[in-house]
């Protein structure tokens, strides 16, 4: 990645951080302080079920099955 875009993304997660009264660092972690508040504001995401294992999804992998319930075998 560009250093440039580098620098423009962590400005502008800085600035969510400071909207949104988090710790203002520009760093992102998987399942962070930042990132679950991105996903707070969007629950509609992280509520909907796949539709053969029930699971939560979040828009990886597939809409109708886990990766987990996948690699048991069902289908």
């Amino acid at each position: 990645m560009r250093d440039g875009l580098r620098d423009a993304l962590k400005l502008v997660r800085e600035q969510f951080q400071r909207d949104n009264l988090l710790q203002a660092d520009g760093v992102m972690m998987p399942r962070g302080q930042t990132e679950r508040r991105i996903h707070r504001d969007n629950e509609v995401a992280w509520t909907y079920r796949r539709t053969i294992c029930g699971g939560p999804h979040a828009g990886v992998f597939s809409p109708k099955i886990c990766h987990k319930c996948w690699d048991k075998g069902l289908r």
